[in-house]
């Protein structure tokens, strides 16, 4: 083999890693710390007494739930 083509299929196996990498550190992690805090968020509306106090809270909270959900796909 030349070592050109040596080199170019060292270069695409370079880039593929590279690339997982970026996803990983930019995509995969930040999803599942939004899931993560979703879930302590569930947990403490769970917890709550008055209906209104949670109504509240859900209310505040959609607002940011709808911009995530609508932006993460886009990334």
């Amino acid at each position: 083999m030349s070592p050109y083509i040596v080199w170019h299929a060292m270069t695409i196996f370079v880039n593929h890693v590279i690339s997982r990498f970026n996803v990983t550190l930019f995509v995969y992690i930040p999803f599942l710390l939004i899931v993560l805090s979703y879930f302590f968020i569930a947990g403490a509306l769970s917890k709550m007494a008055s209906w209104e106090g949670r109504f509240k809270a859900i209310k505040t909270c959609s607002a940011h739930l709808m911009l995530v959900s609508l932006l993460l796909p886009s990334t």
